[in-house]
């Protein structure tokens, strides 16, 4: 076995929905695509039995996931949990708040099935030149990691950048109160906007690998 995906039906006010509740696949194995796989063989399965939405967590800081999960496969975001799971001991958790997006996937939506036909991301440039507006401000560390500095959480533009941590877990492992301060101001910035009516459609590399989730006021 080099990977595992699990599921089960869960209802959601009566109407039924597929929640996918643990994925994973041996170190050896990632970045090869077994994950991917795994996830359109999950889709297959879940048309064929009548449904049309996947449900699942994931951290938002984990920018890895942030990639797979809303700009590979698709998926979408308006719901923010606060340390979900409570403090874990496993190696991408270990002493941190749990704080959780829960995703989306329209399996049958046209969004999805451009993503997973591997559509051209856009660029950060073509997104600053449209417009969109940034909501937080970083800076770079001695360690080369970066930390959040300031947040605007009252923009009225329709679409907004949020910067995560290109790698949390070695934030967490020079000081875990960066990790945690990096969790607080993630927290502060998607509740408050999620409030307001924005959902995260994307996820944006830009060349110097920094990492920005797209908010949008629409999910099409």
């Amino acid at each position: 076995m080099v990977g595992v995906l699990f599921g089960i039906t869960a209802l959601d006010n009566g109407r039924p929905y597929h929640y996918s509740h643990i994925a994973g696949v041996a170190i050896s194995y990632q970045s090869k695509g077994v994950g991917f796989k795994l996830k359109l063989a999950q889709r297959e399965h879940v048309i064929k039995i009548g449904q049309s939405l996947v449900k699942w967590t994931y951290d938002p800081l984990q920018a890895g996931n942030a990639y797979f999960n809303i700009r590979k496969l698709g998926a979408v975001c308006n719901t923010y949990h606060r340390d979900l799971y409570g403090r874990l001991d496993d190696s991408l958790n270990r002493r941190r708040l749990t704080d959780c997006f829960e995703v989306e996937w329209h399996i049958r939506s046209r969004r999805v099935r451009e993503r997973i036909r591997r559509s051209r991301p856009t660029s950060l440039d073509e997104l600053l030149a449209e417009g969109v507006e940034p909501v937080n401000m970083t800076k770079n560390t001695s360690h080369g990691q970066r930390l959040p500095v300031s947040a605007r959480l009252r923009l009225k533009a329709p679409r907004l950048l949020v910067e995560i941590p290109r790698n949390i877990r070695r934030v967490r492992d020079v000081s875990l109160s960066a990790a945690d301060s990096w969790t607080l101001h993630a927290r502060t910035i998607f509740e408050n906007y999620f409030d307001r009516g924005f959902s995260v459609t994307d996820v944006i590399v830009d060349d110097e690998d920094r990492i920005f989730y797209v908010l949008n006021r629409s999910t099409t």
